[in-house]
């Protein structure tokens, strides 16, 4: 089991480690295309230059979506109905659900015994319903 739970830290290194060169490649992303701004907004515009830095801009955020999109790609293949040896996100829902279950079942029978024996469980005068005159 420990060798498991090895194996699932160094995956998550790994993914963490992937979207940190992600978030580098957005920067860099975004540089260029303050620089293509910045090429624009010159008096007299370099067409090589300004081509040159869009074409790296596009190229770049083309990088950026793919490795995005399988990131994207990873997390709703984890996420999805299908177990995860190092995900317990279906058991924490699973819980939940259970909890809320217990609390409404907890609340039906607590009405029922007070219907049932009145004079075990007494309903606070404020909370029986009025008898028509």
């Amino acid at each position: 089991m420990a060798k498991r739970e090895a194996v699932s830290s160094l995956d998550t290194e790994g993914k963490l480690k992937a979207l940190d060169q992600i978030e580098k490649q957005l920067v860099s992303a975004i540089k260029n295309c303050g620089q293509v701004i910045g090429e624009l907004g010159n008096e007299k515009i370099s067409e090589k230059n300004a081509v040159k830095m869009t074409d790296k801009f596009i190229k770049e955020i083309d990088e950026v979506e793919g490795a995005l999109t399988n990131q994207i790609h990873y997390l709703s293949q984890v996420t999805c109905s299908t177990t995860h040896e190092g995900s317990v996100y279906g058991q924490q829902k699973e819980m939940e659900q259970m909890a809320t279950a217990h609390g409404s079942a907890n609340l039906r029978i607590k009405k029922l015994m007070e219907i049932t024996h009145p004079d075990k469980f007494p309903v606070p005068d404020g909370c029986r319903p009025q008898k028509p005159n």
